[in-house]
């Protein structure tokens, strides 16, 4: 039986948006680049900009409260936010942070396609979150011919 999986590159691919969950798993991805002598790739999905006011705070960007931010503002503050959060690992030099449109679930599993491992932070979903946004790792999970680390969010006293 012929196999389906495609060549491996030397590469972890981290799916990352800045949440708390997000977080850890970027951290998780590259504690374990460094150690398996791994590229490291850390993967934002720029889909839909989300609502203005839904972005302040979610994302905590006090600076926009009194004015009226276009979306290219928001898309440009989200890379900001994103970029410091990557920077902040001291990345070795052959490490990526890459923006990527589409949708989260679809887009992590293709460019995950190639590498060794895909990295995602989990969350729990319940109610009507679940049924409005879906679940990215879930998705991953159940598409993925790589195999996957689900790093959930860390307790609230480890956040800071």
């Amino acid at each position: 039986m012929e196999s389906t999986r495609t060549p491996c590159e030397p590469e972890v691919v981290v799916g990352f948006d800045d949440s708390p969950s997000a977080r850890a798993a970027l951290r998780w991805a590259s504690r374990y680049a460094r150690s398996a002598g791994l590229r490291l790739r850390a993967v934002h999905v720029l889909g839909q900009v989300p609502d203005p006011m839904a972005w302040v705070s979610s994302y905590d960007a006090a600076g926009y409260l009194g004015e009226s931010p276009t979306p290219e503002d928001l898309e440009a503050r989200i890379k900001d936010v994103v970029r410091q959060s990557f920077q902040a690992l001291k990345p070795e030099p052959a490490w990526r942070l890459d923006f990527v449109g589409g949708s989260p679930g679809k887009t992590l599993i293709n460019e995950s396609r190639h590498s060794q491992l895909l990295v995602i932070g989990t969350r729990e979903h319940t109610g009507i979150e679940r049924l409005i946004s879906g679940s990215v790792s879930h998705y991953c999970l159940s598409h993925s011919l790589r195999p996957i680390v689900a790093v959930p969010a860390p307790d609230d006293d480890e956040r800071s």
